[in-house]
């Protein structure tokens, strides 16, 4: 995270998880930045980013999103399988050659 902060990023992850939950894994795991609760999964929907194996789950494909002050999405980077994250490299490199465009 100390990476994304040094180039003036802010990260944070959305789950369908309810704040209850997320809080506990928070704490079990020490997290370092911001988890959001969508148990609606209305963000997640809108977004576009349902994710289609999980039946009556409204899980979110892994995907990170870079979105600027203007809620301008600028970059969207995801796993090349559904199981897969992004690769965190990849996405410092393009922000670390496309500069702070918060």
């Amino acid at each position: 995270m100390a990476d994304f902060r040094a180039l003036g990023y802010q990260v944070a992850s959305l789950t369908y998880d309810r704040v209850d939950k997320l809080a506990d894994f928070v704490t079990r795991r020490t997290i370092g930045f911001t988890m959001l609760s969508d148990p609606r999964s209305t963000i997640i929907r809108a977004f576009g980013v349902l994710h289609d194996a999980y039946p009556g789950h409204a899980i979110a494909h892994p995907i990170i999103f870079v979105i600027d002050a203007k809620g301008v999405i600028r970059h969207r980077f995801s796993g090349k399988h559904y199981s897969t994250h992004p690769d965190i490299e990849l996405v410092l490199k393009t922000l670390r050659a496309t500069g702070n465009s918060r």
